[in-house]
Order: C-alpha cells, then sequence, then structure tokens
C-alpha cells in the first residue's frame, strides 16, 4: 500500500498524485492523508470512475485518511 501525506494540498492535487500512485507497476492500493473533506469527495469521485474499493476515515480534527484499493477483478 503505497502512502501519501497531502495535508495542505489543495484540490486537485491529492487527486492527481493519487491516480499516479496507483499507475505504479505492482500498486495494490493508495492510502492518502488529507486535511479537509472536499479532498476526501474527489477521491471519492476518482475511485467510483476508476472502479477501485474505497473507503475512509476521520483521524483528527479536519484530517482524514482515504484508501483506494484496485479490486481484484481489474
Amino acid at each position: 500500500m503505497i502512502q501519501l501525506d497531502m495535508r495542505g494540498q489543495s484540490c486537485p492535487i491529492p487527486v492527481v498524485k493519487a491516480k499516479k500512485a496507483l499507475k505504479q507497476p505492482g500498486a495494490a492500493g493508495v492510502s492518502v492523508l488529507v486535511d479537509n473533506k472536499i479532498a476526501v469527495e474527489n477521491l471519492q469521485k476518482m475511485a467510483d470512475g476508476l472502479g477501485y474499493d474505497f473507503s475512509f476515515k476521520e483521524t483528527g480534527d479536519s484530517e482524514y485518511t482515504a484508501v483506494l484499493v484496485v479490486r481484484k477483478d481489474q
């Protein structure tokens, strides 16, 4: 699982970096730490559009960890 710390980065940077990370050879998923709900929503839209599994959890005050995982059937 690739981990990205995108706190302090405004959209679309977290989405662009996550998409790039998922294209790396052998990447099964990416965990993205962000500090705003909009980034979480945009990461979910990307995951839905590309067919990745998506989940997130609030890990602190205005801090979220979004996880995108390549589906096994892809």
